[in-house]
């Protein structure tokens, strides 16, 4: 009854802004029940996750969510994945399925890199910092994190986002209780640029899991953009971009990869992450789904001004 409400409520407004034909664009399974009722020209799946691989789901709720997805990925006219992983799992006979991976907003860090001025809660946690941000959850190596901590008590670990403590209670008060560890909370995002443009090194620490294996991760593209090294655990997203992302097992070597790039980076290195981020930005993105949209809708590229 709610659904066929905000559908409702949604055609009414549709039609008052004088859309008539709309390009349909759902990310999410529990929304399949859009499909057809908007009279739309084109319907588009974007999926931005292994939505099934998230790990606070029971198995019961993971099969019919996957199951509706299945069918959702066969009735829409395209779908559109951010990892070769989510490609290689949602393609199939019949369906088209196009990779547009995550990217960054570059301008946003190119006005502010020259004179990054750090946030007040930012600028009182000593150096180094060590920073993440995003959320803050059992998709990370939170044992991982802690070894790190109480192995360098001389780094500040900075964590960046809000907290979904959901089967990782334990872990995630244990971080609390370590003095070099510090939880800023979630940010505005037009805020998030200033605390990564004061992180020392970008930090991964992702587990190595369902949900980890097919994710496109922004803050990568955000910290590369901010000049920052990136030490990662081996996840795939990070399997292109060796030549800038330091990737590790194992604490131990994680620790020791930051240690090396707390004492040697470079000015050409950090050019060389920032270069790989210009070619990682929203607008390259928007060309790439102009491309798609346009070939199935038989429309000419509009004045670059118009994007």
């Amino acid at each position: 009854f709610t659904q066929r409400r905000w559908y409702s409520g949604i055609r009414r407004v549709a039609r008052e802004a004088g859309i008539r034909k709309p390009i349909l664009w759902i990310s999410r399974p529990e929304l399949a029940g859009a499909l057809g009722r908007f009279d739309e020209c084109l319907s588009i799946y974007h999926v931005v996750d292994e939505y099934g691989g998230y790990t606070s789901q029971d198995d019961m709720t993971r099969k019919e969510l996957w199951r509706a997805e299945e069918e959702l990925l066969d009735r829409v006219d395209i779908s559109i994945v951010v990892s070769e992983q989510l490609l290689n799992r949602k393609s199939a006979p019949n369906r088209e399925v196009f990779l547009v991976e995550n990217a960054v907003d570059i301008e946003k860090y190119d006005a502010r890199r020259i004179k990054a001025i750090a946030p007040e809660d930012l600028a009182t946690i000593p150096g180094p910092r060590l920073g993440y941000s995003g959320l803050i959850g059992s998709r990370l190596d939170l044992k991982l994190l802690q070894d790190l901590a109480r192995a360098r008590p001389d780094w500040s670990i900075v964590l960046l986002g809000k907290v979904d403590n959901r089967g990782c209670e334990d872990d995630i008060a244990a971080l609390n209780r370590l003095s070099n560890v510090y939880f800023l909370g979630e940010k505005p995002y037009s805020e998030v640029p200033d605390y990564v443009l004061g992180f020392d090194i970008g930090l991964l620490p992702y587990r190595i899991n369902l949900e980890t294996r097919n994710i496109s991760p922004l803050k990568m593209y955000e910290y590369l953009a901010a000049g920052a090294p990136v030490v990662s655990t081996d996840i795939p997203a990070v399997g292109n971009c060796r030549d800038v992302v330091d990737v590790r097992n194992t604490a131990r070597e994680f620790e020791a990869a930051c240690a090396f790039r707390l004492q040697n980076d470079s000015a050409d290195d950090v050019e060389k992450r920032v270069a790989f981020a210009r070619c990682n930005t929203w607008d390259s993105r928007v060309e790439q789904l102009w491309q798609i949209l346009s070939s199935r809708l038989n429309l000419d590229a509009p004045a670059r001004a118009g994007h």
